[in-house]
């Protein structure tokens, strides 16, 4: 982050601010030209095993991760979060900590079943350390991923995500991730209007998803390499970063910011708008 914006501050969102309008947009279309060169050429890594996702390895396969595939998504990504793309930490966090726990069972020659817990136990553990959450870490993977709450599957999903939360508050402290101010209802009838956003951001959330999802269509059928395209991604958050910076990174500082009640809710739209966008 600091080689390629020049700035030590560790939020993307204050450097950005600092930066001049030029630099905004330069920063993120030189590193993703950077990422997709990465991409182009992890491409051409082939092997026996071809998946990178750690879902479809624990569901659908037999635990077993490609370990070239993961590192050049991984470095690829490394370049997109540092330069303020519009995404977070959270995904190569997970992404790494399977892998190597995919690495390790298969360097031990673990049976499948064992080889599929083990790869949960290092999404737990990844998603326990990007939230500083090791409960909704080891919830997460036994529910969602294993489909299982037996207790030879969650306690090693437990231990798994305690030892990683523990990790990294070693480096960088207990802190919580978000800092919630003291709040204080004045009425029971107020959780009515919570309540109504709640069922409403729920039902933008599956949206959001097939948003995603037919983006990635619609790029896929670009006919252009894909350090090209990430260029392009690169310019359009570059040129959003212009006018609001806050479109940068996984929103950490700006929720914080939201939850202290610094935004106006026009503003407050407009920034949700830009940030989907990018």
């Amino acid at each position: 982050h600091k080689i390629m914006t020049g700035s030590a501050s560790p939020g993307l969102v204050e450097t950005f601010e600092h930066l001049p309008p030029l630099w905004r947009i330069a920063v993120p279309a030189i590193s993703g030209i950077i990422a997709g060169a990465i991409i182009q050429f992890g491409t051409r890594l082939r092997g026996r095993i071809t998946t990178t996702d750690y879902m479809e390895a624990v569901v659908l396969g037999d635990g077993k991760i490609s370990t070239r595939r993961s590192l050049m998504k991984c470095a690829s990504a490394l370049f997109t979060i540092a330069s303020g793309g519009s995404i977070g930490r959270e995904g190569p966090l997970v992404q790494l900590s399977s892998v190597v726990a995919s690495l390790t069972g298969r360097l031990q020659h673990w049976t499948t079943p064992r080889l599929r817990v083990l790869v949960g136990c290092g999404a737990a553990a990844g998603i326990a350390s990007a939230y500083n959450a090791p409960i909704a870490g080891a919830m997460f993977v036994a529910e969602i991923v294993l489909g299982s709450m037996a207790m030879e599957i969650f306690g090693p999903l437990v231990v798994a995500s305690v030892i990683a939360t523990l990790t990294v508050r070693g480096f960088l402290g207990a802190d919580p991730l978000y800092r919630i101010p003291a709040f204080q209802l004045n009425a029971n009838w107020e959780m009515i209007p919570y309540l109504v956003l709640g069922l409403f951001a729920g039902m933008l959330a599956p949206w959001f998803i097939r948003l995603l999802r037919t983006s990635e269509r619609w790029v896929g059928h670009i006919r252009a390499p894909v350090y090209i395209k990430m260029l392009i991604g690169g310019l359009l958050v570059g040129v959003l970063a212009v006018w609001y910076p806050q479109v940068c990174g996984n929103g950490y500082s700006t929720v914080s910011e939201i939850l202290r009640g610094e935004w106006i809710w026009k503003t407050l739209a407009l920034i949700l708008l830009f940030k989907v966008v990018a």
